[in-house]
């Protein structure tokens, strides 16, 4: 999908970025949305390096021994929304039939998922059942594709004790080792 203009007010839309190994490694990383940042002069992928959240990121994947180009990172929600407002659910659940194209589309054997919103909006039953923090760690399925719940990158920079930090780069260590 090259563009979409389902959400009134939402521009820059961006399916991902796919890694150079994403197609063997067959794993996806599922951020929440882009902000203005990401489409800075010097792109998403050099903008994402700039905030906490690619910061982290880069920490989660050097500790699991991979780098971006073994993964396909995208956001749940593709557009940017002015002043990087977020979505409401109705613009949430039209990204979600996206979303699932993407994922039917790419057949990744394993979804790391970050953050609150992703989580509510692809597991809404379980979300009203445990809230993220609950949740994080755990795994559900998504058409019997292993789905790990985590807390979002910027949450797990926020912990900045690394020995609290490691807890969840183990977490995502431990299910991307699984068979």
């Amino acid at each position: 999908m090259e563009k979409c203009n389902q959400c009134l007010g939402a521009s820059n839309f961006h399916y991902g970025v796919r890694g150079k190994n994403a197609d063997r490694s067959k794993i996806l990383f599922v951020l929440n949305k882009p902000d203005s940042r990401t489409h800075s002069l010097f792109g998403y992928e050099a903008a994402l390096q700039e905030t906490k959240t690619g910061q982290q990121l880069a920490e989660i994947l050097k500790y699991n021994g991979i780098t971006f180009e073994d993964i396909y990172l995208t956001n749940f929600y593709k557009c940017s929304l002015s002043h990087d407002r977020e979505p409401s659910k109705k613009e949430y659940k039209k990204c979600l039939k996206i979303f699932k194209e993407q994922i039917k589309e790419f057949k990744p054997e394993k979804i790391v998922l970050f953050g609150r919103n992703p989580y509510m909006h692809l597991f809404p039953e379980s979300s009203k059942k445990e809230n993220l923090e609950k949740k994080a760690g755990k795994i559900l399925h998504l058409k019997r594709i292993p789905v790990m719940i985590s807390l979002h990158p910027s949450t797990i920079w926020a912990l900045r004790a690394p020995e609290k930090q490691e807890i969840h780069y183990r977490k995502i260590q431990d299910f991307l080792t699984r068979q």
